[in-house]
């Protein structure tokens, strides 16, 4: 007979030891778990603002982001006139921009002045907050600790009556846990008092994984704001992703969000450009090295160009700052990997900026036809017309825009005077990733390869019917595209500046 230590039978209100010839019993106490517990357990404590999981979080540089910064304030504290209406603000960019930087320091703002109701950061890489099931239990704990201790119990019966309360909807949950305890507060006017508790912020929403979920966060918010009329308001920070664009453009959103786009309209070159100066005076300054560093480095060339490549987006800026500020290694030697001036040893220096690159491609649909167009547009470096695109890949009209949905935080269209709808790559540093093998992997781009096809393309469609009389700009097309074979020319410096108006 086999022997048996320590069975542990769940449920049952006893332990037991076998052996061969003795059975030894003892009887224990099963504690239930409280309703706190359960609250406890559901809650994702690594998307609080001010989580120790969340180490050095992403903020605003001092003196930087400031007209921004200060738009959302007002609209938070309802003095903006343009917005007090608004019971929800989406922040959006593309990829990279500063969103959560913007999150986290408009939080801790407004968590030292007492008006943070509660804060979630979605995280890709974090299995506990790269879902929407813990939101609401998330936000309850937080909400909890600001109430009086009728409310707080009422919202502890309620799980202690339904202890499975946190595997139902995200509806059903939030309007058992919040709107159902809060009733009473809002019938008193507890909430109309100045001072009063009332931003919500979640950041990351497009990188929560399930696309559906996304969505239905959005109508949570709604819900709350025009169905249950709670007196709080919400700031969403995301990319601009397919789905959640979709659903603030629909006529439920319409009336109650208001939308900010981190555009060149707040002029971020100029902030990051700051940002990079201070950073490489800090390595000056405090560097262990910083004795080997020469004094004019670097040179105010490189810091324009560094900020060019950012095109907007402080996340190039700060991978830079990051790789080149390491302890362990001379930050002027690091620079010059980062402008391929050295060869890189040990971790490379767009690791971080790799990442959110392949998340994204990581969502797209037909990502070979993506690639085909993408590959397209970098080789020819000009701001090709949709029109244009479509023709000489042979795609129907409009289906540009639909391959190019999933990438609007990297890709962007824009209408240009007498030429039509044209793209426009956001990312200087884009086509650095995807013409590298090495970092882009599954989404390289082999412009030798696929030069030929483009070039069977080009020719297909200039012997169509479709450009009549244009033989010379026909003769020009096939010459340019013959040279560019033959004599090898870096694609950074080839320009057609006519080619746009003879396909457009």
């Amino acid at each position: 007979m086999s022997m048996i230590y320590n069975a542990l039978i769940t449920g049952g209100a006893f332990s037991q030891n076998i052996d061969q010839r003795h059975v030894y019993a003892q009887t224990v106490n099963v504690t239930p778990k409280s309703p706190m517990d359960r609250l406890q357990e559901a809650v994702a404590h690594t998307a609080f603002h001010n989580s120790g999981g969340r180490f050095d979080p992403p903020r605003c540089h001092p003196n930087t982001r400031v007209a921004v910064l200060d738009k959302i304030e007002k609209w938070a504290l309802r003095t903006d006139p343009e917005t007090s209406d608004a019971s929800i603000l989406w922040l959006s960019g593309a990829a990279g921009a500063g969103k959560s930087a913007i999150a986290q320091t408009l939080a801790e703002r407004f968590h030292s002045k007492g008006l943070l109701i509660a804060s979630f950061f979605f995280g890709r890489s974090d299995s506990t907050r790269n879902h929407a099931r813990s939101l609401v239990s998330t936000i309850v704990y937080q909400l909890y600790s600001l109430l009086p201790p009728l409310e707080r119990s009422r919202i502890l019966d309620i799980i202690e009556r339904d202890p499975l309360i946190f595997t139902k909807s995200l509806s059903a949950q939030f309007e058992a846990l919040i709107v159902d305890p809060l009733k009473p507060l809002l019938d008193n006017g507890y909430w109309t008092s100045v001072g009063a508790p009332h931003l919500v912020i979640i950041d990351g929403l497009d990188e929560c994984l399930d696309r559906g979920m996304q969505r239905n966060v959005l109508l949570m918010l709604s819900a709350s704001v025009c169905q249950f009329h709670l007196p709080f308001i919400f700031l969403l920070a995301s990319r601009p992703a397919h789905d959640i664009k979709t659903t603030f453009s629909s006529t439920n959103f319409l009336p109650i969000h208001t939308r900010l786009f981190l555009d060149d309209t707040y002029l971020p070159d100029h902030d990051i450009e700051l940002f990079l100066r201070d950073e490489f005076e800090e390595c000056q300054t405090t560097h262990p090295y910083r004795n080997m560093i020469p004094p004019d480095w670097p040179s105010g060339d490189i810091v324009k160009e560094l900020t060019r490549k950012s095109s907007g987006q402080f996340i190039y800026a700060s991978v830079v700052a990051k790789y080149v500020k390491s302890s362990r290694h001379r930050p002027h030697h690091r620079l010059d990997v980062v402008l391929n001036l050295k060869p890189a040893t040990g971790n490379l220096p767009f690791s971080e900026l790799d990442g959110l690159y392949t998340h994204i491609f990581s969502a797209v649909d037909n990502i070979e036809r993506v690639l085909d167009i993408i590959g397209f547009e970098i080789l020819f470096l000009f701001p090709a017309t949709v029109v244009a695109i479509e023709n000489i890949l042979r795609l129907d009209a409009g289906e540009v825009a639909i391959l190019l949905c999933d990438l609007a935080s990297m890709i962007s269209f824009e209408e240009a005077p007498f030429q039509g709808l044209r793209l426009k790559i956001l990312h200087a540093s884009l086509a650095d990733y995807l013409l590298d093998s090495a970092r882009s992997k599954e989404y390289f781009i082999d412009l030798t390869a696929r030069f030929a096809g483009y070039t069977a393309d080009c020719i297909l469609f200039l012997s169509s019917a479709f450009l009549k009389s244009s033989h010379r700009i026909t003769v020009l097309l096939l010459i340019s595209l013959s040279l560019l074979q033959m004599s090898n020319v870096s694609t950074s410096q080839f320009r057609q500046p006519w080619w746009q108006y003879a396909v457009a």
